[in-house]
């Protein structure tokens, strides 16, 4: 599968599954995840048989794309590499379908690209990358959002990087979810009648070597964006879908804004299901993406 060379020695990986000839979709994932998030569950597969070409792409530091010596975490950085995959792959439109912090590039990329793209799905996630609940209500639509004081991502670099070891996170993560840091992302789990298959997957998409990487990723790009863009998501014109776990409580409140400012949105909130939506049910995923995707043909 390709490595596309980006500035400063960074390569930028991505799975093709499907044949390049046909509509593309391009994915993102989650923070510490990589492109498996859609690969892995299946969801990716699924769609090229329904006749499309998807593109799982690793973002920056994630999965097998490499850094480079001077990595560049911002979102605008990110927002190239997508224009990079859908250049080298001959997209002229496509459509984008996102997780999470992977959601947040997505959404930049809308409002800056709008006229590549086909339509945009943003799962779990939000216009910001600083994640306050409070200004992701409709009393905040008009009003810029207060700079936060100090370093937010800096603060969860410190963290990522305080752990002994991946092995370790990952089982206090799973044995004590409701008392951990990362644990309000997984309270799907806690309800799902798969627990252990869950807890499997999350942890072949995630990756070891990313608590280097990922610890930076966390500084450069998290709480770096206040803006909601909240007009110029007003005047975006091509379909839309917002979607989420009832249980993912930092981020249904994103989700839902994203939903309420796009002219025609439509919102999806999955019943039962916490953060991680395509690894918890990944025919509900399924049957939810390729509903919307079928109106559009």
């Amino acid at each position: 599968m390709p490595f596309i060379e980006r500035e400063n020695g960074q390569q930028l990986y991505f799975d093709i599954t499907g044949h390049k000839n046909s509509v593309g979709i391009l994915t993102l994932h989650g923070w510490i995840e990589n492109g498996g998030y859609w690969g892995r569950t299946g969801i990716s597969a699924r769609l090229a048989e329904k006749g499309f070409c998807v593109c799982d792409i690793d973002m920056r530091g994630h999965g097998k794309s490499f850094p480079g010596e001077a990595p560049d975490y911002s979102i605008e950085a990110m927002v190239e590499d997508i224009s990079a995959v859908a250049d080298y792959m001959g997209f002229e439109k496509f459509h984008l379908l996102t997780h999470a912090t992977g959601g947040m590039v997505g959404c930049r990329y809308a409002i800056t690209h709008p006229d590549r793209l086909l339509s945009m799905i943003a799962s779990d996630t939000s216009a910001s990358t600083a994640l306050t609940p409070e200004y992701a209500s409709a009393d905040w639509d008009d009003k810029p959002i207060p700079k936060m004081e100090g370093n937010p991502g800096a603060l969860n670099k410190m963290w990522l990087m305080s752990q002994p070891s991946y092995d370790y996170m990952m089982k206090e993560l799973s044995a004590k979810t409701n008392e951990h840091p990362l644990g309000i992302f997984f309270q799907g789990f806690l309800r799902n009648s798969e627990p252990e298959r869950c807890w499997r997957w999350t942890e072949e998409i995630y990756d070891s070597a990313l608590l280097k990487y990922g610890a930076d990723f966390a500084e450069g790009f998290m709480f770096n964006d206040q803006d909601r863009y909240v007009e110029k998501f007003r005047r975006l014109g091509f379909p839309v879908l917002a979607m989420a776990g009832e249980l993912d409580y930092a981020l249904v409140p994103f989700t839902e804004a994203i939903a309420r400012c796009v002219p025609g949105a439509e919102l999806h909130i999955f019943k039962g299901l916490g953060h991680m939506t395509a690894i918890e049910d990944a025919d509900a995923t399924f049957d939810v993406i390729m509903e919307f995707l079928g109106k559009l043909k």
